[in-house]
């Protein structure tokens, strides 16, 4: 067996103290120095490259953010755990030293070659992904286009005391082959155990899904992901609509679908890193049976929808502690293994790179997200849910009680979409059993289940279809108001009516995000665009953005609309490699250079009164590198990136 064998078949090491370790580090031995001043840097191409909004990166690596992954502790183990993504042609690129002293390629390793450094950064052990490459070429089938490829890697990291952590990270940034590297931070579930006292199960009701149950039972289209700690596969009210892998033939110990997943039957635990699914902690299995349990069987509950398939993704362990690779890795099995939509009931306070590629690749896909906003009783959603204010197709869910007021313990404002029933919410349990929990995690798999429903129902919808049709259709309630964006809270019935009405977006701000139409063709003079026929219709769910195109002539028009909470001035800072006019309720800005200089900043100032403004942004470009920002600033609000606001619907 070859050494690079020897290193794909090593299992993936995790450092955690517990059910109760949130955070990256366990209080033990040596302390790594970390100054609140520190920050990590990392290469400018890494955003092109990952197709990420730079300034998601520069939230990852900012001092604020490391502070988050670690804890507030600096005590940490003898290691750090790590995770790298690494240039699709880093085997012949990495310099990796070897107990010997020498220095080699990967490609160029000995069975008897012990690596112990990336580059000049010491490590104590490095081993490839098998299957992330493999997860990324399904992926990219799915998407009928051709994906910038790159690996990842599990680093554990030898601590020294006196070493500077920042620096360490960051010089594994700029080491060849290396694209990114941050810390395999853990995440959590987020719900709260509560006593029995509720024998009916008032969220279903509330969410008018007996009004949906009622329409013709169609085919079922979308299979949902549960990323959780497993489901209970064998209960009676759940194991008829748990998703089986027709590729594989169970139990013989072959690969048979070619996905790098020996035996996933009905999916994968990332955890353990083997078939076994099962859930012996009892939050994925709840979870589960809210999405789909079986309806109409005179046996236990119903879920959300009654006969849909259920993919058991166990990123969790027994414990229910998570750690962000294995997530990431369990996100990318789903959705390159079909799932239509992923119910995500956990979360970390800290940005991830890892996660913000796993929402980019699911948004490209056509997947959609459902994440829970967190249990904090914060004024901000956890992450991957917060990430609604920078993809398209994410639905960001916090938690309301039976009198549909917002639970105590709900997350809400800042990256929260909409409410659902969350609080003693009654459902499966490991053994056939049933229960109660409450937190956001309930009400995350309430919300997936009605859209894995709604697409059943119309197949030809997309996921931003579903995510805009749930937000349009969702009840405004006055308790929500100042908690939740429109005070929204699900309705099914209303997000039925939306989708059988019409699947194009009506001209009301609703929902966060743009509408885009792309442009290419011949042209001397596009001002207005005058007489160029559109060549895609779109959204998206941020303005910052490097677009790809064979055409040398090209061009993007942005609608959307422009939220403002105050009267006052506001200036903006449009950043292309072409030419960019801004217009806001039809009215052109003008833009001029903002030092007088002919290359110098673009700025364009309007007086405008709070409320909602009609905002167009054209974009014209005639070479190969097209790229587009915009920053603002107004009345409160510093210069900033304008999708950080979360003030663009559409």
């Amino acid at each position: 067996m070859t050494v690079k064998r020897l290193f794909q078949l090593v299992p993936l090491a995790l450092l955690c103290c517990g059910a109760n370790n949130v955070l990256m580090g366990c209080i033990n031995k040596s302390k790594v120095s970390l100054k609140q001043s520190d920050s990590v840097v990392y290469s400018e191409d890494v955003a092109e490259i990952l197709d990420l909004d730079s300034d998601l990166l520069d939230e990852v690596v900012s001092e604020s953010n490391l502070a988050l992954m670690l804890g507030d502790r600096v005590d940490v183990s003898d290691t750090i755990s790590l995770n790298a993504l690494l240039r699709s042609d880093w085997k012949s690129r990495l310099p990796l030293k070897l107990k010997s002293g020498l220095v080699k390629t990967f490609e160029g390793l000995e069975e008897s070659d012990e690596i112990v450094g990336l580059g000049d950064v010491m490590v104590s052990q490095f081993r490839p992904s098998v299957v992330h490459s493999k997860n990324l070429k399904r992926i990219e089938k799915l998407q009928k286009r051709p994906l910038l490829q790159f690996d990842l890697a599990k680093v554990e990291l030898k601590n020294s005391s006196g070493l500077n952590l920042a620096e360490r990270l960051s010089r594994l940034n700029r080491t060849p082959g290396v694209l990114f590297v941050e810390p395999n931070i853990s995440l959590r579930t987020v719900a709260q155990p509560n006593d029995p006292r509720w024998p009916e199960q008032w969220g279903l009701a509330s969410a008018n899904l007996p009004w949906v149950w009622a329409k013709a039972s169609p085919k079922t289209q979308a299979l949902v992901a549960i990323i959780d700690t497993g489901v209970d596969i064998n209960h009676t009210d759940l194991k008829s609509n748990v998703w089986i892998n027709d590729g594989e033939i169970p139990n013989n110990g072959i690969d048979d679908d070619l996905n790098g997943y020996i035996d996933d039957v009905h999916g994968w635990n990332f955890f353990d890193n083997n078939n076994d699914v099962l859930d012996r902690h009892g939050h994925g299995t709840l979870c589960a049976g809210i999405a789909g349990a079986i309806g109409n069987n005179e046996v236990g509950i119903a879920g959300a929808r009654w006969n849909g398939k259920l993919m058991a993704v166990k990123s969790f362990s027994d414990t229910g502690v998570g750690r962000m690779g294995a997530t990431y890795e369990g996100l990318l099995y789903a959705i390159s293994n079909g799932a239509r939509v992923l119910s995500s009931s956990f979360g970390s306070p800290s940005a991830s790179a890892l996660m913000a590629n796993a929402m980019e690749l699911a948004s490209a896909s056509g997947v959609l997200v459902v994440a829970a906003a967190g249990n904090e009783a914060s004024p901000a959603a956890l992450y991957p849910a917060k990430y609604t204010k920078d993809f398209g197709q994410i639905l960001s869910v916090a938690s309301v009680d039976k009198n549909l007021s917002l639970s105590s313990f709900s997350n809400f404002n800042d990256g929260v979409d909409l409410a659902a029933p969350g609080s003693s919410i009654l459902s499966a349990l490991p053994e056939n059993k049933f229960g109660f929990m409450s937190g956001t995690s309930m009400a995350t798999p309430l919300v997936a289940g009605v859209a894995s429903l709604l697409w059943d129902h119309f197949p030809k919808a997309s996921a931003l279809d579903l995510q805009s049709a749930i937000l349009r259709g969702a009840s405004a309630l006055r308790s929500l108001e100042g908690k939740i964006a429109g005070g929204r809270v699900v309705n099914a019935q209303s997000a039925y009516l939306a989708l059988s009405e019409a699947l194009n977006l009506p001209d009301v701000p609703v929902l966060r995000g743009l509408q885009f139409q792309l442009f290419s063709g011949k042209w001397k003079s596009s001002a207005k665009l005058e007489g160029v026929n559109p060549t895609l219709i779109g959204s998206m769910g941020r303005i910052s953005t490097r677009i790809k195109s064979s055409g040398k002539n090209f061009a993007v028009v942005y609608d959307s609309y422009l939220k403002l909470t105050s009267d006052g001035q506001y200036s903006f800072y449009p950043s292309s490699s072409g030419k960019v006019e801004l217009f806001i309720d039809g009215k052109e800005v003008q833009l001029k250079p903002s030092s007088g200089k002919k290359n110098s900043e673009l700025v364009g100032q309007a007086k405008l009164s709070a409320g909602f403004k009609k905002f167009k942004l054209v974009f014209i470009n005639s070479d190969q590198k097209k790229s587009i920002k915009l920053l603002w600033s107004g009345p409160q609000i510093q210069k900033q990136n304008i999708n950080k606001s979360s003030v663009l619907f559409y």
